[in-house]
């Protein structure tokens, strides 16, 4: 056996318990999408069964400006394991992308150590009575090449091309039938 063999491995070993992984992340599962307004009891997108077909709580709101949240579960854990964790951690390498129908206006309301949009939390106008589908998506960004993907105007380059055009993954992406309410 080579004797730079083991310190290697000791280095690599050691290095994981200090700093989150910087490329080759591992894929978090994701089953359930929890989105929460005005801190209320929060609408859930779930899919424990990684079929394709999840259950999907319709969101009502009324007329006005609504503080949201997003989280992220893997509900297959015992408890389930919140992933909004290591994307808060990761932050500089994760955005949620919203996605709202014709006439609501969406503001994202947290940032990343760089100053970039997060979208764990934001502000949701609801116009008049009006419906349609609101969709999340989070995408995992990490650096390539050493340089950073996550750059600003990443929302504008979605809404314009979609969500493909963007670079990194797609790690989970969601769809909530919302409705306005007088």
């Amino acid at each position: 056996m080579r004797p730079w063999i083991p310190a290697l491995i000791v280095l690599v070993a050691c290095k994981g318990v200090t700093e989150p992984p910087p490329e080759g992340n591992d894929e978090e599962v994701i089953t359930t999408v929890e989105l929460t307004i005005d801190n209320g009891t929060p609408f859930v997108w779930e899919d424990l069964e990684l079929d394709g077909n999840p259950t999907v709580d319709p969101v009502t709101v009324s007329i006005g400006s609504h503080a949201v949240s997003v989280r992220f579960l893997n509900g297959l854990e015992d408890p389930p394991e919140d992933i909004t964790e290591e994307v808060e951690i990761e932050a500089t390498q994760h955005q949620v992308f919203w996605e709202v129908p014709a006439g609501f206006t969406w503001t994202t309301g947290d940032q990343d150590a760089n100053g970039l949009p997060l979208g764990l939390t934001g502000t949701l106008e609801a116009p008049d009575v009006a419906s349609g589908d609101l969709t999340v998506t989070l995408r995992h960004m990490p650096e390539e090449g050493g340089e950073p993907v996550k750059v600003a105007g990443l929302a504008e380059v979605a809404a314009t091309d979609g969500i493909d055009a963007l670079p990194g993954d797609t790690d989970v992406r969601v769809t909530f039938a919302i409705s306005v309410e007088e």
